[in-house]
């Protein structure tokens, strides 16, 4: 399986990064791993490190677009990031 890590997930996920009524799109696994690592304002616990090595592994083509973008969700969900999308 090869994947391209820049290919949009079939639905992006909408975050309110930047305070209230701010927020940041993140359309593909290319856009995760940029959030992940340079605007992540919350908890960098344990989905957190699972977040960045599913998209690793997605943008090695080990696994599907879609592993990432639930990864990245539950990193959210536990960095009490709100989660519009």
């Amino acid at each position: 399986m090869n994947m391209v890590p820049g290919k949009p997930w079939l639905r992006p996920v909408k975050l309110a990064l930047y305070g209230d009524g701010k927020y940041r799109t993140v359309a593909n696994t290319r856009e995760a791993v940029e959030c992940l690592m340079k605007h992540w304002p919350g908890t960098r616990g344990q989905a957190y490190r699972v977040a960045l090595q599913t998209c690793a592994d997605v943008m090695d083509g080990r696994m599907g677009p879609d592993s990432a973008r639930d990864a990245f969700r539950r990193a959210a969900e536990e960095a009490a990031i709100e989660v519009i999308q």
